[in-house]
C-alpha cells in the first residue's frame, strides 16, 4: 500500500533534523496536533518538543498544525500555546486544510512536510496531497486503549518500510 507509505519514519518530531529538511529543500512543517505535538486532549507541549518546535522555527522553516480535531475552543489554546496557526476540522486524508495550510503559508506541497502519527489519516494525506511525509510515534502510545494500540499495529503493518532509511 504505498499511499500509506511515509517518506521517513522516526520515534518523535524532535528527531527530525534541520540537515533532513534541508537537503529535501523542505521549507514548512504540518503537523498533526494530538500525539504529535502534545498529547491527546490535555493542550500541554512537552518541553523537549516546545524547545525543538522554537529551534525549528528560529531557522526560518514555517510550521502549521492540520488537525482532525473539532473542538474549536481546544484548538484556539494549542494555537496560543504553540504559537503556530492550528487548521482544525480537516477530515484528513483529505487534502482540502493542508492546501488551505500551505495557501496562508505561501509554499508548494513539494517544500512541506506532513508530520503525524496516523498512517491512515496524516500519512495519506501527506501523499495525496505530493508532500514528503514523516510517521512518528504517537505520545500517548503506553497509555492507549487496548482496540487503539491493535489498529495502530495493524496499521503499521500495512505500511512496511519507509522510502528513506534514518536521517543524514
Amino acid at each position: 500500500m504505498t499511499f500509506l507509505k511515509p517518506t521517513l519514519i522516526l520515534p518523535c518530531v524532535t528527531d527530525i533534523t534541520p540537515d533532513w529538511l534541508r537537503s529535501h529543500q523542505i521549507k514548512g512543517l504540518l503537523f498533526d496536533l494530538d500525539n504529535t505535538l502534545i498529547r491527546p486532549k490535555t493542550a500541554v507541549i512537552d518541553p523537549p518538543i516546545e524547545a525543538w518546535l522554537k529551534t525549528i522555527q528560529a531557522q526560518g522553516f514555517l510550521c502549521a498544525v492540520v488537525s482532525n480535531n473539532k473542538k474549536h475552543d481546544y484548538l484556539k489554546t494549542c494555537e496560543a500555546l504553540l504559537q503556530v496557526p492550528v487548521y482544525g476540522f480537516a477530515r484528513k486524508p483529505s487534502t482540502a486544510v493542508f492546501k488551505q495550510a500551505l495557501e496562508k503559508l505561501a509554499l508548494q506541497a513539494e517544500h512541506a512536510v506532513v508530520i503525524g502519527d496516523r498512517p491512515l489519516t496524516d500519512i495519506w494525506g501527506g501523499v495525496r496531497l505530493g508532500s514528503k511525509t514523516i510517521l512518528v510515534d504517537p505520545l500517548n502510545k503506553d497509555r492507549e486503549p487496548w482496540g487503539i494500540q491493535r489498529l495502530r499495529q495493524m496499521e503499521r503493518c500495512s505500511i512496511g518500510e519507509p522510502l528513506e532509511r534514518g536521517l543524514p
